[in-house]
């Protein structure tokens, strides 16, 4: 053997003694990161296109339905499903939406959807108003 390979492995030997009996000190880092939107979180606005929409408990037809949304209703998208559907022969895809406090599922098809809140009432104007 090589006398600086014994030399190493001395050398490892005496710290690892020395340090068994010792009290190791660690560190416990803590990184704090804001909480950012998955891609299916989209941070989106919607603005319903018909009256008595219903707003349904999940993503599927047979759902109980939780509400019903007036023609021109602005909602927060807050996600949609991954794949598109088909329903009542339009395929699109599934919103998860908050309305007014609310959340339920409505179909994409009866959504306007924007990037901002400042479009969606805009939108929401033009449908009710004629503006």
């Amino acid at each position: 053997m090589n006398v600086k390979k014994i030399i190493y492995i001395f050398v490892v030997l005496i710290i690892f003694v020395s340090c068994k009996d010792k009290e190791i000190i660690t560190k416990n880092w803590e990184i704090s990161l804001p909480l950012t939107n998955t891609p299916l979180d989209l941070n989106q606005w919607g603005v319903t296109k018909y009256s008595s929409l219903k707003l349904r408990n999940s993503p599927i037809e047979e759902s109980t339905i939780v509400n019903h949304l007036p023609l021109g209703a602005v909602v927060e998208v807050i996600k949609k499903e991954k794949e598109i559907k088909n329903f009542e022969n339009t395929l699109d895809y599934w919103y998860f939406i908050d309305y007014e406090g609310e959340n339920g599922w409505i179909f994409g098809s009866y959504l306007e959807i924007f990037n901002t809140y400042d479009e969606a009432i805009k939108r929401s104007e033009e449908i009710l108003f004629g503006k």
